[in-house]
């Protein structure tokens, strides 16, 4: 539980959607990632979610059959996610 507060904690202080615009953080960032800053600054910011939001895995399922990567019936969503996890872990009952 105290890994994933700390994964949730370091998405929502460090990687919030402009954290490309913080100098320092990218600086860091290219170099723990071993590249250039020019390249990290030129490429979009990841959009990094903790949250598993509804109709999520309906939508990555529809995609994927869009593109020919899977085959069958979709997966209800009850048995591709587990919200209890990050739900202990940011403090909302389940």
């Amino acid at each position: 539980m105290a890994l994933l507060r700390a994964y949730i904690r370091t998405l929502n202080t460090h990687f919030v959607v402009d954290y490309k615009k913080n100098e320092t953080f990218v600086t860091y960032l290219a170099k723990l990632l071993k590249t250039d800053e020019t390249i990290l600054r030129s490429t979009p910011s990841l959009r990094m979610d903790w949250e598993i939001r509804s109709g999520t895995t309906d939508r990555l399922q529809s995609a994927y059959r869009a593109q020919g990567v899977t085959e069958g019936d979709p997966l209800p969503e009850s048995r591709t996610v587990t919200r209890s996890f990050y739900e202990e872990a940011v403090g909302h009952p389940g």
